[in-house]
C-alpha cells in the first residue's frame, strides 16, 4: 500500500478528532492498562515478488501518568500465516514511550519500539526510535471519544544489518465507557509500513482491534 494511501485512510478516518476539549490546568496521578486483540492482514514486498499474511495479535499496554507525563509500555505477539508454510512467520513487538501532554486531549511522545519477525530458522530484529502525536475529542458527550495517532520512525537499527529507509503508522477509532464505571471498550483501525535497502523490500502490516481500557479518564 502506497505512502499516499496512509495518509488519505488515517486522515479520513480521524477528520472527527482533532478538535481539542476543555481540559484541566493538571492532571493528579494516575494509571491505566489495556488488553486486546487484532485481525492482521500483512503484505511483504521484495522487489516484484509479494506474500500475504493474515494472522491475530494479541496485545496489551500499561500506562503510569504524574502531572503531565505519561510512560506508556506495550506489547504484542501473533502468528501470522501464508499460502505457504515456508512463508509463516511470527510477529512479536514491544515500545516503551515517554509523552507529554499539552492538553487532556493532545498528546506528543516518543520512545523505543522493537520488533521481530520470527520463523524456524531465523529471527530478525528491528529497533527504531519513534515519534508520535495523539489527538482525541468528543463524540457525544464524556462517554464517547475519538482518537487518532500519527507516529514515524526517526532512525533504526537492523540485525541482520539491512540499510533502513523509512518507517510510518497511523491508527483512528472511537472508545466508549461502559456506564458509570472506569472500563472503556475500544475500536480501530490501525497501519504501518517499513521500509528497508532502498525500498526493494516494504513492509505492511494493518489491522482491526478490539479493547477493553481500564482507565480513570
Amino acid at each position: 500500500m502506497k505512502r499516499v494511501a496512509i495518509a488519505t485512510v488515517v486522515a479520513v478516518l480521524g477528520a472527527g478528532a482533532a478538535v481539542p476539549g476543555r481540559a484541566p490546568a493538571q492532571a493528579p496521578p494516575g494509571a491505566g492498562v489495556s488488553a486486546g486483540a487484532s485481525a492482521v492482514w500483512e503484505e511483504s514486498t521484495v522487489g516484484t515478488a509479494v506474500i500475504r499474511r493474515t494472522g491475530v495479535l494479541l496485545d496489551g499496554r500499561a500506562r503510569a501518568s504524574v502531572w503531565r507525563l505519561d510512560l506508556d509500555l506495550g506489547y504484542r505477539q501473533g502468528s501470522l500465516s501464508a499460502a505457504s508454510v515456508a512463508n509463516q512467520r511470527t510477529l512479536v513487538e514491544g515500545d516503551a514511550m515517554l509523552g507529554v501532554r499539552l492538553t487532556r486531549w493532545i498528546k506528543l511522545e516518543g520512545g523505543p519500539r522493537v520488533r521481530a519477525y520470527v520463523t524456524p530458522t531465523a529471527t530478525e530484529r528491528w529497533l527504531m526510535w519513534e515519534g508520535r502525536a495523539r489527538l482525541a475529542a468528543h463524540v457525544r458527550g464524556p462517554s464517547v471519544q475519538s482518537y487518532v495517532v500519527l507516529a514515524r520512525a526517526f532512525s533504526a537499527n537492523l540485525r541482520p544489518a539491512l540499510p533502513f529507509g523509512q518507517a510510518q503508522s497511523g491508527e483512528a477509532g472511537i472508545s466508549v465507557r461502559l456506564g458509570r464505571s472506569p472500563l472503556w471498550s475500544q475500536v480501530g483501525y490501525w497501519i504501518s509500513q517499513a521500509s528497508v535497502s532502498g525500498g526493494q523490500r516494504v513492509e505492511t502490516l494493518q489491522g482491526l482491534s478490539v479493547k477493553f481500557v481500564l482507565s480513570p479518564k
